[in-house]
C-alpha cells in the first residue's frame, strides 16, 4: 500500500468530527506548554529556529504550530498533532524511499489544505451557533481593553454622579428636618394658644373701657379747588401756592391747604369772607392764574338705584308714578325733586339709577310709605 494512502487512514482514524466551543476564560484549560493527554503528545510551539532542515518535516511542523494556534478543542488538537508527529517520523525514517519533492508537496497540497478545511468548518459551525460573522471572531485583545477602559471610564463617570446626588439629597434631609421642626413648634404655639380658655362676660365687663378717637371734623363749605392746567405733583404745586402767598405777605388766614389727585389743591378758609379775599388775591398773581384752573367745588347730589322696575315701564312713566305715589318727591309747586338718570338693564327687570335732592334723601329711607311698584 503506498505511503499517501496509509497516513490518510492513519488520520481519518485519529481525527473526532465533534466540535465544541473554546473553552472560556473561567474554565480550567490545561496549559498549552504542558503535556496533558497520556499519549505524551507535545502541545508546545516549535520556535521558528528550532525548525527541521529535512525537506517536509519544517512545514509540518509550522503546521504543528498553527494548529496550536487555532485553539481547536484540545482532544481534537491533540489527535492532529499526533497524526503529523506520525507523519513527521515517517519522512524522517524514509528519507530516501519518499523524493523531497514529494513529501512538500503531500504537505502543501494535502496536510495543509486539510487542516485549514478542519479550522475553516469549526469556524462556521460556531458562527451558526451564536449567529456570529466571521469578522466578530477576529476581536483582537486591544479591542477588548479598549472596551474595557471604556466600561471603567463610564463606571467612574456614574460614582461621581452618585456622589453629588448624595451630598444633594444630604443637604435635602438636612432641611426637610429643620422645616420639620419649625413646624412642629408652630404646631405646638398654635395648640398653646387654641386651649387657652376663652374669657368670660365678666372678664370683658372688668377691662378698662377704650377711649374713642375723636372723629375729625367734616371740611367746611369754604374752600377753593386749584386743578394744575398740566401734569405735575401736589408737593410741588403746594409749594409754589405757599411762596406765592408768602411773597406778597397775604393777610389772609388759611385753615390748610390739602392734596387731591391729579396734583390739585383745596385750600380752606375760615368763613365766606376769607374764602373771596383767598380769591382774589389768587387772581392777582400771575404764576398762580398760569399754573393752575381755580373753581369752587359744587357737592354732588345723592343717588340711589330702584332695584326690580319692570322691564316694560319707560322713563316717563316710572317719574310720574313716583310722583304719584310719594308725594314727598316734590315741592309745593308739584316739581319734582328727583331725577332719572338711567336704567341697568337685567334677565328679569330693570335697576333705575335716581338723582335726589338732599333735602329728601333721609326721608326717602326713613319714610315707610315710600313705593315704587307701578302695578297697583
Amino acid at each position: 500500500m503506498p505511503k499517501e494512502s496509509s497516513f490518510t487512514i492513519v488520520l481519518s482514524k485519529s481525527i473526532d468530527t465533534t466540535f465544541k466551543m473554546p473553552a472560556s476564560d473561567d474554565e480550567e484549560t490545561p496549559d498549552k506548554g504542558i503535556n496533558s493527554s497520556s499519549t505524551s503528545v507535545s502541545s508546545q510551539k516549535i520556535p521558528v529556529v528550532a525548525l527541521s532542515k529535512v525537506a517536509g518535516v519544517g512545514q509540518i511542523e509550522l503546521i504543528i504550530n498553527d494548529v496550536i494556534d487555532y485553539n481547536f478543542d484540545p482532544a481534537i488538537s491533540e489527535n492532529i498533532i499526533a497524526v503529523l508527529q506520525e507523519l513527521v517520523k515517517i519522512f524522517i525514517s524514509k528519507g530516501r524511499d519518499i523524493k523531497a519533492g514529494s513529501r512538500e508537496s503531500i504537505v502543501e497540497k494535502v496536510i495543509a489544505p486539510l487542516i485549514k478545511f478542519f479550522k475553516d468548518r469549526e469556524t462556521t459551525q460556531l458562527s451558526t451557533i451564536y449567529d456570529l460573522k466571521s469578522n466578530q471572531l477576529d476581536i483582537t485583545e486591544r479591542q477588548y481593553q479598549s472596551k474595557k477602559r471604556s466600561r471603567e471610564a463610564t463606571i467612574e463617570s456614574l460614582k461621581g454622579k452618585l456622589s453629588i446626588l448624595s451630598t444633594e439629597l444630604y443637604d435635602y434631609k438636612k432641611d426637610f428636618k429643620e422645616s420639620s421642626r419649625s413646624l412642629i413648634e408652630t404646631t405646638n404655639q398654635v395648640k398653646t394658644l387654641v386651649s387657652r380658655a376663652a374669657p368670660s362676660f365678666a372678664d370683658i365687663t372688668s377691662r378698662p373701657s377704650v377711649n374713642k378717637s375723636p372723629v375729625p371734623a367734616q371740611r367746611s363749605n369754604h374752600v377753593l379747588l386749584l386743578r394744575p392746567k398740566k401734569e405735575s405733583s401736589g408737593e410741588d404745586n403746594r409749594k409754589r401756592v405757599e411762596t406765592a402767598l408768602i411773597t406778597r405777605n397775604s393777610p389772609i388766614r388759611i385753615n390748610r391747604i390739602s392734596k387731591v389727585s391729579r396734583g390739585g389743591l383745596i385750600i380752606e378758609a375760615p368763613n365766606k369772607d376769607e374764602l373771596q379775599a383767598l380769591e382774589r388775591e389768587l387772581a392777582c398773581v400771575n404764576t398762580i392764574e398760569e399754573h393752575f384752573d381755580i373753581t369752587r367745588p359744587r357737592k354732588r347730589s345723592p343717588q340711589v338705584i330702584l332695584i326690580g322696575i319692570p322691564r316694560d315701564v319707560d322713563k316717563e312713566r316710572l317719574s310720574k308714578g313716583l310722583s304719584a305715589k310719594n308725594i314727598f318727591l316734590c315741592d309745593p309747586t308739584n316739581k319734582p325733586l328727583f331725577e332719572l338718570n338711567f336704567s341697568m338693564k337685567t334677565r328679569f327687570a330693570s335697576n333705575w339709577v335716581m338723582t335726589v335732592d338732599p333735602v329728601i334723601y333721609k326721608r326717602l329711607f326713613d319714610e315707610s310709605a315710600f313705593s315704587s311698584n307701578l302695578r297697583a
